[in-house]
Formats: structure tokens, C-alpha cells, sequence
């Protein structure tokens, strides 16, 4: 797996996974640098334990919680239709580990994209298997025996390869950026306890031309 580190997967302090640790480090670069008089909109869907509660106190965001199933985010929503928010409305967003789940995952991303304001951006992660050519999928696998035999869980519905994963994003209008370790430093990687292989996905919306 492209972004997984099995031996310190779980912050000893906190409990935040390797990857939400991941996403920390870049917020607190990229958020840092935008103008802090102010307040960008912000939803999260599929929260996250410790990155949430950072995310919420966050100075500069006005941060809503949403996702399908889980009872204490501020919206219950389908992100394959979400008429709850409008278009262009959103300044950024965080959708991590979803689309593996969603049965229509190209809906959903026209959905993200749909969402987000021209000029702005978001942080879009799920699980890659590096060996794979291609997307996985399979509609008539169903039960979750199956699901963990072939897609690595019982509620999963694919496996992204990483260039399928790119050209999901892409075809639905996304700018797909990737940022490893020759971005952000082996030295932070090693004391956040980052995987040397893990890349972080964010996606822009460009503005329209002039």
C-alpha cells in the first residue's frame, strides 16, 4: 500500500493514524500561508478522531463534519448527492478513505468537484495498491468474505491503482497534485512516523480563464 505504516500506524499520544498525521503537516504549511483575516469554509467528511477536534479550533475555518452513517457530524449526507450544499460553495474539503466505500465513486468525485469553489482545494486519499495497472472492481462481489478477499475489507468495493486513482480525479475536472517525501523532508517523515512511500493527494479546481 502507497500511504500505510503498519509498524507505527497509531500516534502513542494522540491515536491519530499515519495518515491524518500526514494531512496535519500539510495544513499547517498550506493554511499558515493563506490570509488569516479570513474564515474559509471547511467540511470533513468522514472525520477523524484528533485531526477533527484540531481541524474545529482552527482559527481560520469554518468547519462542518459530514458523512452518511456516523451520528455526531454536523450534516448526514450522501457524497454521491449532496443538494445540501451549493455549487462553487466550499473553500476546501477532506475526503479520506470514502471513495473505496462508494459504490459510484465517479459520482462522488463529480460531486467534490461540483462543491468546490474555482481556485479552491482539497485533500482526497484512499487506499493504493502500488501493483496494480488499473482500478479493480468487481459489482458482483458482494459479501463482505468476498469484499476482504478481494478488495483487503469486508465494506470495500474496489482497489484503486494509483494512476486509475489520477484519472478519476481528472476526468471529472480536478488538477491532481502529489506530495511525498521530497516535499515535505525524510527527517519529518521519520519523526511523524510517516512511511517513506506515502504521497498526499490534493486536488484544485481552477478558475475559469479570463
Amino acid at each position: 500500500m502507497e500511504t500505510l505504516n503498519i509498524v507505527a500506524y497509531g500516534c502513542p499520544s494522540c491515536g491519530a493514524a499515519d495518515r491524518n498525521r500526514l494531512y496535519a503537516l500539510y495544513l499547517k504549511q498550506r493554511l499558515g500561508r493563506m490570509d488569516d483575516t479570513k474564515r474559509y469554509s471547511f467540511i470533513e467528511f468522514g472525520p477523524a478522531g484528533p485531526l477533527s477536534a484540531w481541524l474545529k479550533k482552527h482559527p481560520s475555518l469554518n468547519y462542518r463534519s459530514s458523512d452518511l452513517y456516523l451520528n455526531n457530524v454536523d450534516d448526514r449526507v450522501d457524497i454521491t448527492d449532496m443538494p445540501l450544499y451549493k455549487n462553487d460553495s466550499i473553500d476546501i474539503f477532506l475526503c479520506s478513505h470514502i471513495l473505496e466505500h462508494v459504490e459510484d465513486d465517479r459520482k462522488a468525485m463529480e460531486e467534490l468537484h461540483r462543491i468546490l469553489k474555482p481556485g479552491g482545494w482539497g485533500i482526497v486519499m484512499a487506499p493504493i495498491l502500488l501493483t496494480l495497472t488499473d482500478v479493480y472492481e468487481d459489482t458482483s462481489i458482494k459479501t463482505e468474505a468476498d469484499r476482504w478477499k478481494h478488495f483487503q475489507q469486508g465494506d470495500h468495493v474496489r482497489l484503486y491503482s494509483k494512476q486509475g486513482f489520477i484519472r478519476r480525479l481528472e476526468a471529472v475536472g480536478f488538477k491532481v497534485n502529489q506530495f511525498g517525501i521530497d516535499r515535505f523532508g525524510a527527517d519529518v517523515f521519520k519523526k511523524h512516523g510517516i512511511d517513506p512511500r506515502s504521497v498526499l493527494y490534493v486536488v484544485e479546481k481552477p478558475s475559469p480563464s479570463k
